[in-house]
């Protein structure tokens, strides 16, 4: 009974961070994760008519986190257009629970659905809906959750620089720089600094990472940078090409972060995201 009492409180409010005059929330929210807690930064809009909202879940990257200057813009741009959304820490990231060296690519997606699930109870979202955006290993989430899920959950998503190089780097015994036997794998390897456990590797090298994605039908945008050396662009490419609404924007010499044309990226996901929720 106590389990299952759990698994309904999957939200839960612990602060408020701000409300404004002209009607919009910032929210500070705990969700129950795949490894423990994860916190979550909620924007809830001025509602229109009291309606309720679209509403997008936002995912970082590969050490990333919630408070990175992107994902607090996209926030920000998609509240003051009536589109509401949250940003959390995956597990061992952050200030969400869990070690880093049991992150996987499987209880990332875990953690999102966790997070989907809490945002559908809330009343002045609409969960008819909702959308997913993601950069880097958050952008690789984003397609293979919208995979699963399909477009009656998933109205419509946004891949940042999606890293879907992970899976094929880690099938030739790579990840991202760190070489490994892929017949024997190690415990843990160390990527920048952080332990990569073998549970990790052992998903990236059997996940099916465009073939997943591709069963997606709803409306899909991919944004990349020319520029990009830690996702060459191609490979984002080939996100938006398997898509059966796939759009492709292709930012001329920016990088991973696309800061160089940082504008014209925010403008981007506005203009795609109040048009396809």
């Amino acid at each position: 009974m106590r389990r299952m009492l759990s698994r309904l409180s999957v939200l839960m409010v612990v602060g408020m961070m701000s409300l404004s005059a002209c009607g919009q929330k910032i929210s500070l929210m705990t969700i129950e994760g795949s490894k423990g807690r994860l916190k979550a930064v909620v924007h809830q809009p001025k509602l229109r008519n009291g309606k309720p909202c679209p509403f997008v879940v936002i995912m970082h990257g590969f050490t990333g986190n919630k408070n990175e200057n992107l994902l607090v813009q996209i926030s920000e741009g998609l509240q003051e257009r009536g589109i509401g959304s949250v940003r959390f820490d995956f597990n061992g990231h952050g200030e969400s629970d869990g070690p880093f060296e049991e992150m996987t690519i499987g209880n990332e997606i875990a953690d999102a659905k966790a997070v989907l699930a809490a945002v559908r109870q809330l009343d002045w979202v609409d969960s008819r809906r909702i959308g997913l955006l993601g950069h880097s290993q958050g952008g690789l989430i984003t397609g293979l959750l919208a995979g699963e899920l399909g477009a009656a959950q998933i109205k419509a998503i946004v891949q940042l620089a999606p890293a879907g190089n992970i899976s094929e780097m880690a099938k030739q015994g790579e990840m991202l720089g760190t070489r490994f036997d892929v017949e024997n794998l190690p415990e843990y390897v160390m990527v920048w600094n952080h332990k990569v456990g073998r549970p990790y590797l052992e998903y990236a090298i059997q996940c099916d990472a465009y073939g997943m994605a591709g069963k997606y039908k709803g409306r899909a945008c991919v944004i990349h940078g020319s520029k990009d050396t830690a996702v060459p662009w191609e490979y984002g490419k080939r996100f938006a090409d398997g898509y059966a609404q796939g759009k492709w924007v292709l930012m001329p010499d920016d990088g991973h972060g696309l800061r160089k044309h940082r504008a014209q990226t925010l403008g981007e996901i506005y203009k795609f995201l109040a048009g396809s929720l």
